[in-house]
């Protein structure tokens, strides 16, 4: 990544970043200080060339993609192909606010110091509580924000961005990346976050949109992106559709996340349906149809004798009965739980904002 001659293409900075997503891939520790520092220094280099940021990511996507192409090729497990999406991801997000840190601390003109203040800026510093570390001059922000978590299935990210900056009005502020990212809305309440959410899924469709939202006074938003951020990767490990969700609604899951004594705890309860493929496969599908049998049964083609001796295979290893309201909602933590490491759920739904506090 050392700067061996003129820049010429956006083609020529992507592919000095092309290894940090190889060595994710791959499964190795691909992420430092010092990659992150070499990811901003090309990004400033864009800036410096007069480049667009949004055709640098774009390049920068269009050539990670196909080595996700050729790495998802190589594992048609599901899990190993999950696993490879989640690392592929992490980097996508890492990359990402590297190159726009990195870019945006070049202003017009090429020398050394601080741009201008975008939108886009804004949002990244109230995110991760780097208000400092921008120029505010003339800046005015709301008082409280709804923190939105959001992840969408074929929608683009600028329809996503438009929609929510047409019905959130005017001081929403976005970082959104891929399929995935966060708004602020400088709404009064949570309950009209949650009706600006709605009509934004409504204009989106017929693509999925899911939405995390919580409404905090505005030094509290670093905090509440972590809690939406929580709630979002539940919602997924759950596979429950898309719509808006807030805490209170994965509650016991989202109480065991916080405690790591406790989601141990559910783990290990949970372990041994979870390495049996068709009483997992069963408990997906029960999950999925609200605990009804026959639903279940007929979602996996089986009969329904057969569904009632797997569920009794899965109350014998946990001491959980899968037919009583208590023993679904424990299986179902436990179920998320052990969908989620720690790491996971960051790297998929952080796009690696945390790492900026210590950069």
């Amino acid at each position: 990544m050392t700067e061996a001659r003129p820049v010429a293409s956006p083609e020529t900075l992507a592919a000095r970043v092309l290894p940090v997503y190889a060595a994710a891939l791959a499964g190795d520790n691909f992420w430092e200080a010092e990659i992150a520092a070499r990811v901003r220094h090309v990004g400033a280099l864009w800036a410096r060339a007069g480049g667009r940021l949004d055709l640098l990511l774009e390049t920068v996507n269009q050539m990670a993609g196909d080595l996700m192409d050729e790495a998802l090729h190589d594992h048609r497990d599901l899990q190993k192909r999950c696993s490879v999406l989640r690392r592929f991801s992490d980097a996508c997000g890492r990359v990402a606010i590297e190159l726009l840190w990195g870019f945006n601390q070049v202003p017009q003109g090429g020398s050394a110091g601080r741009s201008p203040v975008t939108p886009r800026d804004l949002a990244l510093a109230m995110l991760v509580g780097r208000t400092e570390d921008v120029d505010l001059a003339d800046r005015e922000f709301a008082s409280a924000y709804a923190v939105v978590a959001v992840r969408t299935k074929g929608a683009a990210v600028a329809a996503v961005d438009n929609a929510f900056h047409r019905f959130g009005g005017a001081g929403t502020l976005s970082l959104l990346q891929g399929n995935r990212g966060y708004v602020l809305l400088p709404v009064r309440t949570e309950e009209d976050a949650l009706k600006v959410c709605a009509r934004v899924a409504g204009a989106l469709q017929p693509n999925d949109v899911w939405t995390a939202v919580t409404w905090v006074q505005s030094a509290a938003v670093p905090e509440a992106r972590q809690t939406v951020s929580d709630v979002l990767a539940l919602v997924t490990a759950l596979r429950m559709p898309p719509g808006v969700y807030r805490r209170q609604d994965v509650l016991v899951e989202y109480a065991a996340i916080r405690s790591p004594a406790t989601a141990r705890l559910f783990r290990r309860l949970i372990e041994g349906v979870m390495n049996t493929g068709v009483l997992r496969e069963t408990l997906e599908a029960l999950i999925a149809e609200d605990g009804n049998r026959t639903r279940a049964a007929e979602r996996l083609i089986i009969h329904r004798s057969t569904i009632d001796y797997r569920l009794d295979r899965i109350e014998q290893l946990t001491g959980q009965s899968p037919s009583s309201v208590r023993g679904l909602r424990t299986l179902t933590a436990a179920y998320a739980l052990y969908s989620l490491s720690e790491e996971d759920r960051e790297a998929d739904y952080d796009l690696g904002l945390s790492y900026l506090k210590g950069a």
